[in-house]
């Protein structure tokens, strides 16, 4: 017996604790569990010994299911322009649009307001929507962006990059390469014709001062909001690398005999020039976009060149060209021949001039941490003057000036 009333108090403890609540229009609640809803009463079995109850539509504000979920009996009516009306919860009323949802529950719908003449509140209050302009303020009012990369005075990055190098040395190169083409094909037995490329790789660290931008009004999410000009400095190690290929690498690789390189010429430069940066930025500032163009200027120094390192990495041309072995069998005569194409009679130092500019995007972050990230396509006029005009050249020429098309990723911070 005691067992049993112990059950039954634990039943009537946990029907109180997860009953429905039916709110009144005056306040009332009354507690239970809601059967039915139709269209004119809700039926529910009350707390107590009834076994069952009812209380019209008309009577009920909203009820209260366990977990939260809310019925709400007091509804708002939407009158459409072509006089059907929509009973519903309005959930808000935009510039654009008004959304609901069907009797206070389920998803919420969007509505243009062109197609609506008056909403009901169940409140009391009416308002006539049709042929009324509706002023909307804006998020946010105009103003011009602050802190930041606007606000930067000194930037400082790492900067790699490479691409393709033409004319002026490439062009004396091509033109020995032709001249051995033949002699490198019977040295190698290889029938396979060769060609000959050339490209640069690129490093160093690059500083830049700026006062703060000119600062524009920001009226929309994202916007242009600046523009910035700067000083930029940069020195710069390069490296310009020499490939020979045959024909044959395009469908397989065959072995040391398809590809020979070598380091063509080296040196290092300094440049400064002006930059201009066009600054986009979200509301919030937290990061910027930036379109950035620079240009620079500077001088080559500490360089050096050896001609026709690629073409040397084939040990079977050099020893071929020394008389080692010959298909004319004539050994002596072909090394002594030679001697003018040894790398310790070609080899010198390089000095000059160069100019480089580049455009692209760049990304940097305000609030957290100051990183800029840019990517720039670039493009550099290189005049050199070699120590002494190279042999294996035959042109006696100490200048020469090369043209570069690339691009270059910075890494670095702003302050």
């Amino acid at each position: 017996m005691k067992k049993l009333i112990i059950a039954v108090l634990a039943l009537c403890a946990a029907r109180a604790v997860y009953a429905d609540e039916i709110i009144l229009k005056d306040g009332t609640v009354l507690k239970g569990t809601v059967i039915q809803v139709t269209d004119s009463a809700v039926e529910y079995d009350p707390e107590g010994p009834a076994p069952f109850d009812t209380v019209s539509r008309e009577r009920i504000s909203k009820i209260i299911y366990p977990g939260g979920r809310e019925q709400h009996f007091l509804l708002d009516s939407i009158t459409l322009t072509g006089g059907a009306t929509i009973r519903c919860s309005i959930v808000r009323v935009t510039k654009d649009s008004i959304v609901y949802r069907k009797d206070g529950v389920g998803e919420e719908i969007t509505l243009g307001r062109d197609g609506v003449a008056r909403i009901d509140f169940s409140d009391g209050r009416s308002v006539e929507i049709a042929g009324k302009e509706v002023p909307v303020a804006p998020d946010q009012p105009a103003q011009k962006p602050a802190g930041g990369y606007h606000s930067s005075i000194f930037r400082m990055s790492l900067f790699g990059g490479g691409g393709l190098i033409d004319g002026g040395t490439i062009h004396k190169e091509r033109r020995v390469f032709r001249s051995y083409r033949t002699d490198l094909m019977v040295a190698t037995m290889n029938i396979f014709d060769h060609d000959q490329y050339a490209g640069f790789g690129t490093g160093g660290v690059e500083m830049e001062f700026m006062p703060p931008a000119i600062r524009f009004s920001q009226e929309r999410a994202f916007d242009f909001t600046g523009i910035k000009f700067g000083i930029r400095g940069r020195y710069g190690y390069e490296q310009v690398m020499s490939v020979i290929t045959t024909d044959a690498i395009h469908d397989h690789y065959d072995g040391p005999d398809d590809i020979y390189t070598g380091r063509l010429m080296k040196y290092h430069y300094w440049t400064a020039g002006p930059v201009i940066n066009f600054i986009f930025s979200p509301r919030s500032n937290v990061a910027n976009f930036m379109l950035s163009l620079y240009g620079m200027a500077g001088q080559v120094f500490g360089g050096n060149l050896n001609p026709m390192s690629s073409l040397r990495q084939s040990k079977n041309l050099t020893a071929y060209l020394a008389g080692v072995w010959s298909s004319t069998g004539l050994q002596p005569l072909m090394g002594w021949a030679n001697l003018y194409s040894l790398s310790s009679l070609n080899k010198t130092t390089v000095r000059g001039h160069t100019i480089r500019c580049g455009f692209g995007p760049e990304f940097s972050l305000n609030r957290h941490f100051p990183l800029v990230i840019g990517l720039h396509v670039t493009y550099a006029y290189t005049s050199l003057t070699y120590g002494r005009a190279p042999l294996i050249y035959m042109d006696g020429n100490k200048k020469a000036a090369h043209h570069e098309l690339g691009g270059e990723v910075s890494v670095g911070i702003h302050m």
